[in-house]
């Protein structure tokens, strides 16, 4: 818990408390015949993904600017490659969402960790790692129609197994 300037007492400010108060409202809202706002129709389903990634971004924007920049950079990046070998544009606009998504995790790092000039201690850079897990708890229980948490968890996974949080290598990798 922690209180405002007014006394007032409210929850840690946790990445899950965080993201439950940002996306609830957006996905608990029902329509009279008992459809929720996702179920309507995909055009709504594609607007509330896109209001989750500007609050992703949003979110990120407040704490650490410059990786709320650095993850439109990979999601355009990652789009336009997605473009260029001819996926679907339901495909790409997954991969946007990966992109400024990816990492939200580091919202757990202590920002004189991420704003460290120069090379970071073994310790501090163990704190890095842990962002990938910390953004896939957040993620984990959101529903989206492409693998949104698993990728996000992946997103320092190496080919050689040499790669974080888990090691994966070959095949245990989403491509």
């Amino acid at each position: 818990m922690f209180e405002d300037c007014r006394g007032q007492a409210y929850p840690s400010p946790t990445p899950g408390n965080i993201a439950r108060k940002l996306f609830y409202p957006i996905l608990r809202d029902t329509f009279e015949d008992g459809r929720t706002l996702v179920q309507q129709s995909p055009e709504n389903l594609r607007k509330v993904l896109n209001v989750a990634a500007k609050a992703i971004v949003a979110l990120c924007e407040k704490r650490d600017p410059y990786t709320a920049d650095h993850q439109r950079r990979v999601a355009q990046l990652a789009c336009a490659i997605a473009r260029e070998m001819g996926l679907p544009d339901e495909q790409v606009e997954g991969i946007r969402i990966i992109g400024v998504a990816h990492d939200i995790g580091k919202i757990a790092v202590p920002g004189e960790i991420l704003s460290k000039p120069g090379k970071l201690s073994a310790e501090e850079f163990s704190i890095i790692k842990t962002h990938p897990q910390v953004a896939y708890d957040v993620l984990r229980k959101l529903e989206f129609p492409w693998p949104v948490a698993e990728t996000v968890l992946q997103h320092h996974e190496r080919l050689d197994g040499s790669g974080y949080p888990g090691g994966l290598s070959g095949e245990g990798v989403l491509a």
